[in-house]
Formats: structure tokens, C-alpha cells, sequence
């Protein structure tokens, strides 16, 4: 089944799904940012363009896509790392070189710890990347921005990728079990995700690509659970109120990056793979999201 096939499974009316979007597009247009202190306008922003993605998927998934463009533009002109990871997955051309210089300044502070900010040239490299230092150290972040490094589909012998590659490792160590994404799964597990997209960068074979793609169906299954669960209640269902993403965007964004990395090797895209059963197409919603998204990726 395709996008388009399993959305008309949802019994979700399209026309409320864009009106939705269109809320969420004007309130950008509303965020007057000098109002807000600091970075907090960027990430009002962000959020709304994100829950506006949401929507559009429902209606147009380039226009989903290009939203989701802006969002992560947002969220990293707020110094929120996560901002890299959608980035990331919304582009075909991969990180740029200047990415490449800021990530290997990132990935060398996170190494230093918690030591506070104090030298110039380390003051500069965050006002560039537009962060604050506590986001710098959050588990969370780091996780999606090593996520977006190791995806990025750079050399690994000329690139932060040996650094990134050393830093999973510790984080790992540290902060494994700490909860991440929309169904709280582990650090661990999206580290784990994050060297498999490491992998598909210099070895885009069937094993890789298979191998990324059974872990990605757990999670997928639980979403659709998640789902399954939003579902019963029709009347916030129906509206678009229940509290559950439709997408969920980290593995839609996982299997964008797939997609990337192994098409630029004329191997087969991650959707293609396996049969898809009639019976459960909400298991398939944010692989098939991942799908197009890589499709209007720019």
C-alpha cells in the first residue's frame, strides 16, 4: 500500500487535515519574535511548522515536506540539535562542508563535558550554530544530532564521522537508557539506528539496508498501536485532537536518509522491501511518509 491507499484507511476528512495545517502556517505569520526572549520565538516557530507537517501529509506530501524544511530551519536558528536531524533528512544534497567544520567543533565540545564555556574561539562556535551550551550537553539532542552526522553520507576518513563515531560510544555508556522520540524507546536503540545509517553511507547493500530495516519495524508497530489506541475515541479522532503524531517523524526521517544514501548507490529504496499487509496498513504510515519524504527532499 502506498501513502495516498493507507491515509484513506485513517477515516480522517482531508479537508479538516488542511484547515489544521493552515492554523498552524498562520501562527507563524503571528509569532511576533521580538516578544519572546532569546531563541524561544524560533522554536514557537518550528513547532507549529512541525504540527503543520503533521496535517499536510494527509493532503500533499511535498507540501509536508517543504514545511518540514522550514521547521528544521527554525529549530536550528533556536540552537536546538534536533534541528540537524530533520535537516538532514529533508535534503538530498547531504550536510554542506561548513556543516562538516561546525559538527567537528560540536562533537570536540561535547567531548569536553560539562567544563564550563568560557574560551572565545569555543564562544564563537556556539553563537554560530546558534546554541547554548546546556542544550550542547542534553542526551536527547545529542543523540539526533549524531543521528544526522552519521547519516550524513560524508567520507568517513574526511569528515567529523571518525569523531561522531567515537562519541556514540560514550554516550551510549552514559545515557543509554534514557528515553527519546515519540514512543519513548531508548538512547541506545536510536544509536544503534544511527550507526546502521553510518553503514549505508560506504556499504549500501542488501544486508545493510535489511538489517536497518527490521529494526525500524518495531517501531513502527508500536506507533501504529499508539494509533490503534487514539482511534477509539472518534469524535477527537475525526478532528484531528487526539494528542498522538499521525507521522512519526524519526522513523520517517530514518528511512528518508536510507533512501538517500542508497539510491546515491543505485540500490533499491527501503520501501520496496518485504510484503506489506492488507490487514495492518498503519504499521506502513510513517515508512511510506519516509518514503515521500525523501521524494521532495531538495
Amino acid at each position: 500500500m502506498n501513502l495516498a491507499q493507507i491515509i484513506d484507511t485513517l477515516g480522517v476528512d482531508r479537508e479538516t487535515a488542511e484547515r489544521r495545517a493552515r492554523f498552524f502556517i498562520n501562527y507563524v505569520e503571528d509569532v511576533p519574535l521580538k516578544e519572546f526572549p532569546d531563541w524561544q520565538g524560533y522554536a514557537e516557530r518550528a513547532d507549529a511548522f512541525r504540527e503543520a507537517a503533521q496535517s499536510a501529509f494527509l493532503v500533499d506530501s511535498k507540501w509536508a515536506a517543504d514545511l518540514l524544511r522550514k521547521a528544521a530551519s527554525e529549530y536550528r536558528s533556536s540552537g536546538v540539535l534536533y534541528g540537524w536531524f530533520l535537516h538532514r533528512c529533508t535534503i538530498k544534497s547531504g550536510l554542506s562542508e561548513r556543516d562538516a567544520e561546525v559538527a567537528s567543533s560540536l562533537l570536540m565540545l561535547m567531548k569536553e563535558g560539562s567544563a564550563p564555556v568560557t574560551r572565545s574561539d569555543i564562544r564563537d562556535i556556539l553563537v554560530q550554530a546558534h546554541l547554548k551550551s546546556d542544550v550542547l550537553r542534553s542526551p536527547v539532542q545529542q543523540a539526533y544530532f549524531l543521528m544526522a552526522i552519521l547519516g550524513s553520507g560524508w567520507d568517513p576518513k574526511e569528515s567529523p564521522i571518525p569523531l561522531a563515531q567515537e562519541y556514540t560510544d560514550t554516550l551510549r555508556r552514559h545515557f543509554g537508557q534514557y528515553p527519546i522520540g515519540p514512543r519513548s524507546a531508548q538512547i541506545s536503540k536510536y544509536l544503534m539506528l544511527a550507526g546502521m545509517l553510518a553503514d549505508l553511507s560506504y556499504n549500501p547493500g542488501e544486508a545493510s539496508r535489511n538489517a536497518l530495516f527490521n529494526e525500524l519495524i518495531p517501531l513502527a508497530e508500536a506507533h501504529a498501536q499508539g494509533l490503534y489506541a487514539a482511534r477509539e475515541n472518534r469524535y477527537q479522532w475525526r478532528r484531528m485532537m487526539s494528542s498522538i503524531d499521525l507521522v512519526d517523524l524519526d522513523i520517517a526521517c530514518m528511512v528518508a536518509v536510507a533512501n538517500d544514501l542508497i539510491i546515491r548507490a543505485h540500490g533499491i529504496p527501503i520501501e520496496s522491501q518485504n510484503s506489506r499487509p492488507e490487514e495492518d496498513p498503519l504499521r506502513w504510515l510513517s515508512i511510506e511518509a519516509g518514503a515521500e519524504l525523501y521524494r521532495y527532499a531538495q
